[in-house]
């Protein structure tokens, strides 16, 4: 009878020891199953009672007009850069295409013999308008 208890006593200790041994193994991902539901059911429920819960809606709506409105604000800001870089590329090539009609030794200028009377086409654009568009 004795044995038997001793025995019995020895199972029970031998049965606790394996049981801490797994959950002592398993720690870090309990851990991290019961953060997860902690913060799972904290975003379901209400961070305040019913009637105080309210109080946060205006300050909710204005974060949302914040980043509607800047959103907006970096699209036409994109979208102006892109103009005026456009108009700057376009008066780029417009000189260059200037200067490449008046230079006779350019590659693929027309080969056609300037008379006296003709004035050249970069003389055309006057020296203000060719600052203003550089």
């Amino acid at each position: 009878e004795v044995t038997t208890v001793v025995l019995l006593l020895n199972m029970l200790i031998a049965m606790m020891s394996k049981t801490f041994d797994v959950v002592y193994e398993a720690r870090s991902l309990n851990f991290l199953v019961t953060r997860t539901q902690i913060i799972h059911f904290s975003r379901e429920s209400a961070l305040a009672p019913p009637p105080l819960n309210l109080l946060g809606l205006p300050s909710h709506a204005l974060v949302v007009l914040w980043r509607l409105t800047r959103r907006r604000l970096r699209r036409t800001y994109l979208m102006k850069v892109r103009f005026f870089r456009s108009i700057l590329e376009h008066k780029r090539l417009y000189l260059q295409l200037m200067e490449d009609l008046d230079d006779p030794s350019a590659p693929g200028a027309p080969e056609v013999p300037r008379t006296a009377r003709e004035p050249s086409l970069a003389s055309r654009v006057s020296p203000a308008r060719r600052e203003r568009l550089e």
